[in-house]
């Protein structure tokens, strides 16, 4: 008899759900998780947010109706959510969007429009998240590579980025992190957005901007700066845009794409295609997660109080961030402590070998994802000086540079 599955083999585990496994299975009580990418308090919780619990307990009490909204979804949560994102566009331009299942379905829906089209590369970040070039590439050879991080991997490698992006032909995609870079915390400075801006609006290629992380990194409006900068010199930008983390609703899957473009028709003319790639991927977007975040945005209250939420948020992991790095400072460890320290957001990547990512679970319990990538939420206060002394033998199990 001949059965389905011999058509296939068993698909390997992804990294970081199998560290997720890993973890769970290692009874030391003081273990550590670095691996997954979800904000934890001091507690090691990721809790709900008061202001989406009270928006919650409203939608309870209030909704009427679990109908069908529509192939775009909630319109009030896009319209309140690119006003969070894009701030006053320039004179001119107009945005339109469709809600997605997450920021990964965002960056989904944009891909299968964009290789509709035909004939345009992608060009994505080294290093970038693991998932990117699955969710870009759809089964082609289409993508290309640009180096972002230097070889200490502590600031952006503008030159190197440069060089690469400059082979790209007109109407290419160049897929940019907005913020807080995954998986090195190490973003564009305002002058590297600008020279990126002029390169991508001089060259007619076409940035498609991963927003996943807005407000852990230097606020809100800071950590938009650059998108909106490429929206200033670009005639159309796309946007990739998760409410997983800033408004802690991993769970629900909560996230829009949009266009920004100079043209009202063009607009209108790219909506009706995420519309209709929408159709035969998901059909009708989920709608609790986006209700909530529409609810906290067009509120003064619930939007004030969950600003100071994200603000607390944020001012952990800098916190962290700062101790980390002044620990292994003081350690002797500058190899490890720069990139800490150079970064932002969730993430850092230490150049550490696999060998040493194994020795780090086995004889501590702390766990990292393959490549080195850390979660700074992840570290409790009590945990930074074990996570320090660890790393502090054995030496000889480290490299010394962030492989990109």
């Amino acid at each position: 008899m001949t059965y389905l599955h011999d058509a296939f083999e068993l698909a390997p585990a992804d990294p970081i759900l199998h560290v997720i496994s890993r973890f769970r299975a290692d009874p030391r009580p003081a273990k550590i998780d670095l691996g997954v990418g979800v904000y934890r308090d001091a507690d090691g919780a990721t809790p709900v947010m008061k202001a989406v619990r009270q928006a919650e307990t409203e939608l309870v009490r209030e909704q009427q109706s679990k109908s069908y909204l529509g192939i775009s979804g909630n319109i009030g949560f896009l319209e309140q959510l690119s006003e969070i994102v894009f701030g006053q566009l320039p004179q001119g331009f107009v945005v339109r969007g469709c809600q997605t299942p997450g920021g990964s379905g965002a960056l989904r829906l944009l891909a299968e429009v964009l290789s509709s089209i035909g004939g345009r590369r992608f060009w994505i970040p080294a290093p970038t998240w693991g998932n990117h070039q699955s969710l870009l590439q759809i089964g082609s050879s289409n993508v290309s590579r640009y180096p972002c991080i230097n070889a200490a991997g502590n600031a952006f490698d503008l030159g190197a980025a440069m060089e690469a992006l400059v082979q790209a032909r007109p109407g290419d995609i160049v897929l940019l992190h907005g913020a807080c870079h995954n998986p090195t915390g190490i973003d564009p400075t305002s002058s590297d957005w600008q020279a990126i801006a002029n390169l991508i609006a001089d060259n007619g290629l076409v940035a498609m901007v991963d927003l996943a992380y807005q407000g852990f990194g230097d606020g809100l409006d800071a950590d938009a700066a650059g998108l909106r900068h490429l929206v200033s010199r670009a005639p159309e930008v796309l946007a990739a845009i998760s409410c997983s983390k800033n408004f802690a609703l991993y769970r629900e899957r909560t996230g829009a794409a949009f266009v920004v473009s100079g043209s009202t028709e063009g607009a209108n003319i790219l909506l009706s295609q995420m519309e209709r790639a929408a159709r035969s991927l998901w059909s009708m977007p989920p709608d609790h997660g986006a209700e909530v975040v529409r609810r906290v945005l067009s509120s003064p209250d619930l939007r004030h109080a969950w600003a100071g939420e994200l603000t607390s948020m944020r001012e952990r992991l800098i916190a962290t961030r700062i101790k980390l790095a002044e620990r292994l400072g003081n350690a002797q460890m500058p190899g490890l402590a720069a990139p800490i320290a150079a970064g932002k957001g969730i993430f850092a990547t230490l150049p550490l070998r696999p060998a040493e990512i194994e020795r780090l679970s086995k004889e501590f319990g702390i766990y990292l994802v393959p490549g080195g990538r850390i979660n700074i939420a992840g570290l409790p206060a009590e945990g930074i000086d074990l996570f320090a002394e660890a790393l502090a033998t054995p030496p000889e199990a480290r490299c010394v540079s962030v492989e990109t």
